[in-house]
């Protein structure tokens, strides 16, 4: 019982509540997204040099060599019975140049055979990508892709239908298994030692199926 001479302390607030704690690490991942600065708990090292110069000139001759992807035949490749991997990039994103050399290791050193690889560029201006594809070889690494905004629209609505959601945010990697089901998606950098291991889950998910 308190005497007339004492007050009833009130409890203290925390600092921060947990549930606000979640909320400003969300807030401040995805403003590292939308304007390419760096977040202290991902990977933040500086993408790899060209390994060689390209003139324009060169970029435009081989911009004709770029494949365009329709949402029709991605549609297509889902259904061909191989699991498939899906990344969406542009030349200019800071997260997608740190992405595909991940992509283009495992690549060379054999650790995504018997998939379907569908690197796809988002480029407004085809000889961008074609700089950038020049610049890295990854022409001679994997099937250089392009889409137009129109058929982006359309994949849109194919990813809506298997429970993912486009939001046009790159670099942008979705998993599939053989059957054409959404394991993954993922928004952002996906290091080599994780990205082979959502790799091998979707051929091993493929496998048992």
């Amino acid at each position: 019982m308190y005497s007339s001479g004492m007050k009833k302390k009130k409890k203290r607030r925390p600092f921060i509540t947990a549930r606000e704690a979640v909320i400003a690490i969300a807030v401040i991942y995805l403003t590292a997204i939308a304007f390419e600065k760096p977040i202290p708990f991902i990977d933040t090292s500086p993408p790899p040099p060209p390994a060689r110069s390209v003139s324009y000139e060169e970029a435009i001759n081989f911009s004709s060599s770029l494949q365009d992807i329709t949402s029709r035949q991605i549609a297509d490749s889902l259904n061909s019975g191989k699991p498939t991997l899906i990344v969406m990039y542009t030349s200019w994103c800071g997260y997608c140049k740190r992405l595909l050399p991940n992509i283009a290791v495992l690549k060379k050193e054999g650790k995504i055979e018997d998939i379907n690889l569908l690197l796809i560029s988002v480029d407004k201006e085809r000889e961008k990508a074609s700089k950038y594809i020049l610049e890295h070889n990854y022409d001679k690494i994997f099937t250089p892709y392009i889409m137009a905004s129109k058929d982006e629209d359309d994949l849109k609505n194919i990813i809506k239908s298997k429970n993912g959601n486009y939001t046009r945010a790159i670099p942008y990697t979705l998993f599939f298994d053989s059957n054409g089901n959404l394991l993954e998606e993922n928004v952002g950098i996906i290091n080599k030692k994780m990205l082979l291991s959502k790799i091998e889950k979707m051929i091993n998910k493929s496998k048992i199926q």
